[in-house]
């Protein structure tokens, strides 16, 4: 996280950790990350660096800055990728005042910008897996039910394809209490939950992902999908000296 050094960081570093993305049993990417909490507005930010091969053989980083309010909402997004001397970035900006996110992505040939309308609770989806289930905070959940989540999202990658869209996803928790998860040879507490999008032309049970949910900032231990794509956390330390 050398990046780090270079931004004005508000708040005490809280969580560090890392994961593995695995396709079936390959390691194809690596994700870095800290958390950071303001103590006095109770704000928290996630910054993560994601790091991988592709077919090329040049590395493709992605860097993710994540803050939200004391309320789990996203204020500020920021995704960067960059590929030999090709660079995207998109950023997402809250402005509660009109209930809109201001989106803007910029590379060296092109700069658009797009409001979005929005309702006051939401998440900007990235491909940082560390803050992909801060919104579990963002509401009261119902144990027994599925819980729906408004989710901005978007295929923008190198090029601009257009304005991002809100999805419904929704999350239902598999059994009532807290599972043991055995993670190379360690045995941590996690909440097991079924990520999927709520589509009502889908009679039967739709296609979801299984994740293992920790009880550190929503951090998930795992994600795991039906086509052998697996995150996996290596390690996740607890700095918060509270």
């Amino acid at each position: 996280m050398e990046r780090l050094k270079q931004l004005i960081l508000r708040g005490d570093k809280v969580l560090r950790g890392s994961y593995n993305y695995y396709r079936f049993n390959n390691i194809y990417s690596e994700e870095t990350f800290e958390v950071y909490r303001d103590r006095q507005d109770l704000s928290i930010a996630f910054y993560a660096d994601i790091h991988s091969r592709v077919a090329t053989g040049e590395l493709l980083t992605v860097n993710v800055d994540v803050k939200l309010s004391k309320e789990f909402v996203p204020t500020f997004v920021k995704v960067v990728r960059t590929l030999g001397k090709d660079m995207a970035t998109e950023t997402y900006t809250y402005q509660k005042s009109n209930s809109t996110v201001l989106y803007t992505f910029k590379t060296d040939s092109e700069s658009e910008e797009a409001k979005i309308p929005i309702s006051s609770k939401f998440h900007v989806a990235t491909p940082a897996a560390c803050s992909s289930m801060v919104f579990l905070k963002s509401k009261k959940e119902d144990t027994t039910s599925k819980n729906l989540y408004h989710l901005i999202q978007t295929d923008n990658k190198w090029k601009f394809e257009g304005v991002p869209e809100v999805k419904i996803i929704a999350m239902q928790r598999v059994g009532t209490g807290m599972e043991n998860v055995v993670i190379d040879g360690h045995s941590v507490q996690a909440t097991h939950y079924r990520l999927f999008e709520d589509n009502n032309d889908i009679v039967d049970s739709p296609p979801a992902l299984k994740v293992h949910v920790s009880k550190h900032a929503t951090i998930p231990y795992t994600i795991k999908s039906d086509d052998g794509t697996r995150i996996q956390i290596k390690f996740l330390n607890d700095l918060d000296r509270e």
